[in-house]
């Protein structure tokens, strides 16, 4: 917010009724210059705040859960406002960038198959449920659709030399470079549907 003082030319710097009338002002100037902010905030989705985004969600009508955060309904406006667009693999992975979803997409075409796959298990719930509408929404309704949560594992290996260690390294390897005993993935088939498989795989260089 600006001080009133600050824009007062210098020859005022010392009269005291002027200085006193600045006091005065300051703070109607302050509750006026935040209207002015809020509003211009509100009329975007990525600034605007609660009251803001319900003016967008009555516009689009789209029903908020209970409990949902700013950003989730923040999302979930956005989602709604998409413009038309053609649909290319490279589209889609930019879409979700933006959106803040990192994931690694895979389109196995012979099986017909779509899946996003989290490397670092970093993503949400929300970021989830944000994953499965855009997934739904753009993709062709022949392609199945599947998101799988990679665990890291760690491992710890330790040099001795004789009866003295001399070193400790530990090491992190993501979960579809390990053998299947050391592997889960964690499979998400719909919103309301969460469970673990494991996954046969060898690590690099093996035969």
């Amino acid at each position: 917010m600006s001080d009133l003082k600050g824009a007062l030319p210098e020859y005022y710097d010392n009269v005291i009724e002027m200085n006193a009338l600045m006091d005065a002002e300051q703070g109607t100037y302050n509750e006026r210059d935040l209207y002015i902010n809020n509003f211009l905030y509100n009329l975007f989705v990525k600034t605007a705040d609660s009251d803001g985004l319900s003016l967008f969600e009555k516009e689009y009508q789209i029903r908020v859960e209970k409990g949902s955060s700013l950003e989730t309904r923040r999302y979930n406006v956005l989602l709604r406002m998409l413009p038309p667009h053609p649909i290319t693999f490279n589209y889609f992975k930019e879409l979700l960038s933006s959106f803040d979803i990192p994931v690694r997409l895979d389109e196995d075409c012979v099986n017909e198959l779509f899946t996003a796959i989290d490397d670092n298990n970093v993503i949400n719930s929300d970021q989830i449920k944000r994953l499965w509408y855009l997934m739904n929404k753009m993709l062709p309704v022949n392609l199945a659709k599947k998101i799988l949560k990679v665990e890291n594992q760690k491992s710890t290996y330790r040099e001795t030399i004789g009866a003295k260690a001399i070193s400790n390294v530990s090491n992190v390897s993501l979960a579809q470079l390990v053998t299947e005993k050391d592997s889960k993935l964690s499979l998400h088939l719909g919103t309301n549907d969460y469970r673990s498989e494991s996954v046969v795989s060898k690590m690099k260089g093996s035969d």
